[in-house]
């Protein structure tokens, strides 16, 4: 099964609230058997270059499913949409 990218975004000035951690923790426990890397939070991000939109990137998660439908269906339980966040599903190249 293929891997796809998931790529949290916060929008731009709002802090990471800490407070929400348990339910990330349980969303995380729930899709455990997808999850390849568990991935990260990014305390500070910059922009480089041709960056849209009023978002910052916040973290990531690698998972495996069937298709992107699949990866997109998971994405939906992911807890940033409740907290405003944006949420990017990216298929990764095989390498």
């Amino acid at each position: 099964m293929p891997d796809y990218v998931f790529t949290y975004r916060r929008p731009e000035g709002q802090a990471p609230n800490m407070e929400e951690g348990q339910v990330w923790f349980k969303w995380f426990d729930d899709i455990r058997e997808h999850i390849s890397v568990p991935g990260n939070a990014v305390t500070v991000a910059r922009r480089v270059s041709n960056v849209a939109g009023d978002q910052d990137v916040s973290g990531f998660s690698v998972i495996t499913a069937r298709d992107l439908d699949h990866a997109v269906e998971i994405a939906q339980g992911c807890p940033a949409i409740a907290q405003g966040y944006g949420l990017e599903v990216g298929e990764l190249m095989a390498m």
